[in-house]
């Protein structure tokens, strides 16, 4: 099942300017426009005063309010499918996602964590993974396993908090996605030699040591991660 994840102002605004084309088509609107004639056409013969002029404002209404709509309809066709499809647009797309905060515990360099560059967003980012649906932890220690060639046996993790943001994805031509972060705490009861310099490289990709205050004098890390830096800087 496909869920949408839609901002309800956003919603209510849609529906609020398209109100006058929802619910119509030119079958109903020439049913209700011959009634609005026919009211008219019975004036003659109507005595009561009272029921006259009833029968005159509706029959001016109905003619009026049909003939915008089948203008509106003939001008700008507008069907249940073209409001589907708006609605649809507003969808966020969602990511969910797990961020795993590694610090220094050998203390080579205190109070920093561990950060990768990553490619496709040109910044620095915390390790992180995909959510798992079930057994994320086991998922997330086989990933950092992996990923840092470390035996999974000298990883531990702690969940931290969960937190969830709207924001544009850099790496999707700045699209709104909805993200939704699972803020883990790893610690490696064995940090291999190669680590213990600022800089350093596995498998190819770079890592580096970023305390809290470095990643938000970055611009750039700042602008693209300020949230999840938050996030990790006050639950750890």
């Amino acid at each position: 099942m496909n869920l949408l994840h839609l901002d309800k102002n956003e919603l209510n605004a849609l529906l609020l300017r398209k109100e006058d084309r929802i619910g119509f088509d030119n079958v109903t609107e020439l049913v209700n426009l011959a009634s609005g004639y026919s009211l008219l056409m019975a004036l003659p013969g109507i005595k009561s005063k009272i029921f006259f002029l009833i029968c005159l404002v509706l029959g001016v209404l109905l003619i009026i309010i049909s003939s915008k709509h089948m203008f509106l309809n003939f001008k700008h066709p507008f069907s249940a499918d073209d409001l589907y499809a708006e609605i649809l647009q507003m969808d966020k797309v969602e990511r969910r996602s797990s961020i795993i905060a590694i610090k220094d515990t050998f203390e080579t360099y205190p109070h920093k964590y561990l950060l990768y560059f990553d490619e496709g967003w040109k910044c620095d980012f915390f390790p992180n993974h995909k959510t798992a649906e079930k057994g994320n932890t086991e998922e997330l220690r086989g990933y950092l396993s992996e990923e840092l060639e470390v035996p999974a046996s000298q990883i531990h993790l702690d969940f931290l908090h969960e937190f969830t943001n709207e924001k544009p994805s850099v790496e999707h031509d700045n699209q709104m996605r909805l993200y939704i972060y699972s803020i883990y705490k790893a610690e490696i009861s064995d940090i291999p030699d190669s680590w213990k310099t600022e800089h350093f490289m596995i498998a190819g990709k770079n890592y580096r040591w970023m305390s809290i205050d470095e990643m938000l004098q970055d611009s750039t890390i700042r602008d693209i991660n300020q949230d999840v830096i938050a996030q990790v800087r006050d639950y750890d």
